[in-house]
């Protein structure tokens, strides 16, 4: 059975244990193989747009300031209609970039020259 765990440095990871686990007893519980075969990673980068309820994802073999701002630009184009975008983050390294903090604040400056639109980063 193949796994996927997520490491906090690596993304996803893509696992297989190198031997299947044991039967289980009645009574006893279940005992789990320690090693793995590990298959690559993956970095998922993903946001809940809260009013529609609609995951917008983007997976990469990286995870570098430009894939977080190529998933910004998918988020902030996902609805032309909204009426601002508050972005809910924690103080990760490519969250806090120069490109990050500089499409905000183009998008931010655009709207606010062409509506009362807002978009906020919030750390």
């Amino acid at each position: 059975m193949n796994t996927v765990s997520f490491d906090e440095k690596t993304g996803m990871q893509a696992l297989e244990p190198v031997k299947p686990n044991k039967l289980v007893k009645p009574g006893h519980i279940e005992k789990r193989e320690f090693e793995y075969t590990r298959h690559g990673t993956q970095a998922l980068l993903a946001g809940m747009d809260v009013v529609t309820g609609k995951i917008i994802p983007l997976i990469r073999d990286t995870r570098t300031e430009q894939d977080f701002s190529d998933w910004l630009d998918i988020v902030l184009t996902s609805d032309p209609n909204a009426a601002g975008w508050h972005l809910v983050m924690d103080r990760l390294n490519t969250h806090m970039s120069e490109a990050a903090v500089m499409k905000v604040a183009a998008i931010e400056t655009h709207q606010r020259m062409n509506s009362a639109s807002r978009v906020s980063q919030v750390f």
